[in-house]
């Protein structure tokens, strides 16, 4: 997802990358894994996206906040993983679909990534970057 933002790539990968995790989940899901190993396969997606689209915050902090960069990198790592906290609820929402509807259940991906998304950019401390 991060290679769909400016700097990496183009946004034409947004159409394609949230496939790896929706079909992870879906396996995972199948397969009757936990609960936790799906949220926790959604947070990992998380924070590799969101460590890849806020890897300038910490510099800026640094920089400009005067703050140690290692106070601030480990506030931006702090951000990424808050972040990451919607991407497990999407993961983990995907996989009760998964598990009620049977495969189906895929096909409400969109409306719970566009909920949890919706959440993050009202939950989450008023912070609606790249939504």
């Amino acid at each position: 997802m991060a290679a769909s933002f400016p700097k990496f790539g183009d946004p034409a990968f947004a159409w394609a990358a949230l496939a790896p995790l929706i079909v992870a989940v879906t396996l995972a899901a199948r397969e009757d894994a936990s609960a936790l190993r799906t949220f926790l396969l959604g947070v990992l997606t998380g924070v590799v996206y969101f460590a890849g689209t806020l890897y300038w915050i910490g510099g800026v902090m640094a920089a400009h906040g005067g703050i140690s960069p290692v106070v601030a990198y480990a506030l931006m790592v702090g951000l990424a993983l808050h972040l990451a906290l919607f991407v497990g609820l999407f993961a983990w929402l995907l996989a009760r679909a998964v598990r009620r509807f049977g495969m189906t259940g895929v096909w409400l991906a969109p409306c719970v990534w566009v909920a949890a998304e919706w959440l993050r950019a009202w939950l989450g401390w008023d912070f609606p970057w790249v939504l």
